[in-house]
């Protein structure tokens, strides 16, 4: 599994979260890159293909929706990854603006299980196969 289709893009600025979504899609087959804000993230995705970025909302600096809209706005320069905005916060107006914005899905940090984490990188990377 691990080649371009299972490249993973992880950013959020709790290192918890970072370490613990990276090492769980790691050692389960997916080709990993994970970064702590969105510079970083724009960066990487300039230098390499990602086909799925995991992003959080809330982040200092700049915010994942700013990164959502910078992506979007340059699929020449940052690909055209599947796009899930990550949050803690069922703030209805946030996720309504980043999918508003060309976000493809969100899932709320606290309630996702790391199998229902493989389970939805699966989904968004290869389709609703069962």
């Amino acid at each position: 599994m691990n080649d371009n289709n299972s490249k993973v893009l992880v950013v959020d600025d709790d290192p918890g979260i970072l370490e613990l979504y990276t090492d769980v899609l790691s050692s389960n087959g997916f080709a990993v890159d994970s970064v702590s804000n969105g510079a970083s993230a724009l960066e990487i995705l300039k230098k390499r293909e990602h086909k799925l970025v995991l992003l959080d909302i809330m982040m200092p600096e700049m915010d994942g929706i700013q990164v959502l809209k910078t992506i979007r706005t340059d699929k020449d320069l940052y690909g055209s990854p599947v796009i899930v905005m990550l949050t803690n916060l069922a703030l209805t107006d946030n996720i309504k603006e980043a999918l508003d914005s060309g976000a493809d899905a969100y899932l709320i940090k606290l309630s996702l299980s790391n199998e229902q984490l493989i389970q939805q990188v699966k989904n968004y990377l290869y389709g609703f196969k069962q």
